[in-house]
């Protein structure tokens, strides 16, 4: 029995960390993946990357811009990846525009603001879809907190955490 494919959106899926989840994403038979970003042209020859690349996933591409969630909803999507950044600053409204069109959320955020205001102004609108939504899914913090979770496991306090990240000389800049 084939179970259907299930419909991924990914959000700023032309950028350095969006292109790396794309191009994972596009080796599973069992995805729907729909690369979204603000421009057609470099979408379209993205696609086209990952169809020589030989990608198993079912592939389309739409303009999506986080200002403008309402291009979202008519994608029908299972889940929403937004990893369009930067999101110093950013409000919570795409998000409740993708739980409002039925989908669950996550992201790849590593704004403080944004991911520490994230469940008190994602509550209601998680609980009224009856969606998950998940914020910070990237290197920091959802590694970084792993990594403190495993170091100090069994500790009974931390007084204090300082955490850094560079990307090496010849990584690309997203």
């Amino acid at each position: 029995m084939t179970l259907p494919r299930k419909r991924v959106v990914l959000v700023g899926a032309t950028g350095v960390f969006g292109s790396r989840l794309a191009r994972m994403l596009a080796r599973r038979p069992d995805v729907e993946l729909v690369l979204a970003a603000r421009r057609l042209g470099p979408l379209e020859a993205f696609q086209a990357e990952l169809a020589q690349e030989g990608a198993k996933a079912r592939i389309e591409v739409a303009v999506v811009d986080r200002e403008r969630p309402k291009t979202l909803a008519p994608l029908k999507p299972f889940v929403v990846v937004d990893a369009a950044g930067p999101f110093q600053g950013q409000d919570a409204a795409f998000p409740a525009a993708v739980l409002a069109a039925g989908a669950h959320y996550v992201d790849l955020a590593d704004a403080r603001d944004f991911v520490a205001a994230f469940p008190e102004r994602l509550a209601v609108p998680v609980k009224a879809a009856g969606r998950w939504a998940i914020t910070g899914a990237s290197s920091t913090p959802a590694l970084t907190c792993a990594a403190v979770d495993r170091l100090t496991e069994g500790w009974t306090r931390i007084d204090r955490i300082e955490a850094a990240i560079s990307p090496g000389a010849r990584a690309p800049r997203g």
